[in-house]
């Protein structure tokens, strides 16, 4: 099926002569390539003792005018 044609979901319609309009469209868009930039590159932690939690924090920031999914890798020994 051509991207001009009704498909079957589509409610039903009828021309009405003499109703037709002319409307100016305006459309915007924003094209961007998703960044996540981090100056950290590697976390290394020393041995922790037993119930004990050792805390690294750092920024993580998106330069881009649209969103950028990113996701979270544990690697390691004991990831």
């Amino acid at each position: 099926e051509g991207e001009d044609e009704a498909s079957s979901e589509d409610a039903p319609m009828m021309d009405v002569e003499g109703t037709q309009k002319e409307l100016p469209l305006y459309v915007s868009a924003v094209a961007d390539a998703g960044v996540v930039e981090c100056e950290t590159k590697e976390i290394c932690f020393a041995p922790t003792i037993m119930f004990y939690t050792k805390v690294h924090r750092f920024s993580l920031t998106n330069p881009s005018k649209i969103s950028a999914p990113f996701e979270w890798r544990v690697v390691g020994k004991s990831a």
